[in-house]
């Protein structure tokens, strides 16, 4: 009898630390993934804490099996190691300023996407389909750049004076932000992920973010992380169209350089490297539809590849202009 309370002692601290390991993990790809993770730190510290303590009690207990109790501690040790390298980074990023909405924003998402399900469902399809077509975009864009120096579509919209440029750049970058959350929060919303927070930093680094419930995020269907993944970039890239359709009909500067913000924006964001949009949407795919691990593995290889040829267009064309 007192040694089936043992094994069952130590099999829940066991599972604790498994379930401990799996939330860090989780925290460490969503910090990757530049969303906020502070609301959750405190919580898995009180967590992996309290695994040491019981382990410290029953540690002098000869009933417990020594060895086991000590793998288990390693473990525990290895785990608050972990967690303190990631608080340390975390606290090492220049915050600034920060506005956070834990209830009325993510309300508001709830609530669209509650009354018009199809629809909101609809875009994330369109956006997600649209965020492979402009990462495809990007990587040819920048392939073209690279080699050539210049891009057609701006040098296009280069008459326009330097005030309208700079304005019309940089708003639409702001644009191309808010859109970009937009549609992170309403592929949550809309399958039912929790949304903690909704905010915005303002200070040497300026930009806004989504933090999404670790638990229900990553219970959710692959498929969902493509979605949630993509959208975002899609809708960038959906955005542009629009504006640039706009700004050809009425022959406006401003609109055309909205329009080049947004899409700059998207396609930074774009690039198949983490923790940009890219990156996760690239791995997903290989999630998803490539079940060989060779066959996995070589496409995963496949970007960094692209970034090589990038490096020898670059020096060839910086060669050649001398």
């Amino acid at each position: 009898m007192v040694h089936q309370v043992e094994r069952n002692k130590l099999s829940q601290l066991n599972k604790r630390l498994d379930h401990a390991a799996k939330s860090l993990e989780r925290m460490c790809t969503f910090h990757k993934s530049g969303v906020m993770i502070d609301c959750s730190l405190s919580d898995l510290y009180d967590d992996i804490f309290e695994i040491g303590t019981s382990l410290k009690e029953i540690q002098n207990n000869d009933h417990f099996d020594l060895k086991e109790i000590e793998v288990l501690a390693a473990r525990q040790r290895d785990l608050l190691a972990k967690f303190e390298s990631l608080s340390e980074d975390f606290n090492r990023q220049p915050k600034g300023t920060i506005l956070v909405s834990r209830k009325t924003i993510p309300d508001f998402f709830y609530k669209i996407t509650g009354r018009h399900r199809k629809m909101w469902r609809l875009f994330e399809y369109i956006s997600a389909a649209s965020g492979l077509a402009i990462i495809l975009f990007a990587l040819i864009s920048i392939t073209y750049y690279t080699a050539y120096g210049g891009l057609p579509f701006i040098q296009m919209a280069s008459a326009a004076s330097p005030l309208v440029q700079g304005f019309g750049f940089i708003f639409g970058l702001i644009i191309g932000l808010i859109v970009h959350e937009f549609a992170h929060a309403i592929v949550l919303a809309n399958n039912g992920i929790k949304i903690k927070e909704v905010g915005a930093m303002a200070g040497s680094m300026v930009g806004g973010f989504i933090e999404a419930d670790e638990d229900t995020f990553f219970q959710s269907d692959q498929a969902v992380h493509l979605r949630f993944n993509a959208s975002s970039i899609g809708t960038n890239a959906l955005l542009a169209l629009v504006l640039i359709i706009v700004a050809a009909v009425i022959k406006s500067d401003l609109i055309m350089y909205l329009a080049l913000g947004n899409l700059f924006f998207g396609i930074i964001n774009s690039l198949p490297v983490r923790p940009l949009d890219g990156g996760w949407v690239y791995e997903d795919i290989a999630k998803i539809y490539l079940k060989n691990n060779i066959l996995k593995q070589t496409f995963l290889s496949l970007r960094y590849i692209v970034v090589i040829l990038w490096l020898i267009l670059f020096s060839y064309s910086a060669i050649t202009f001398h």
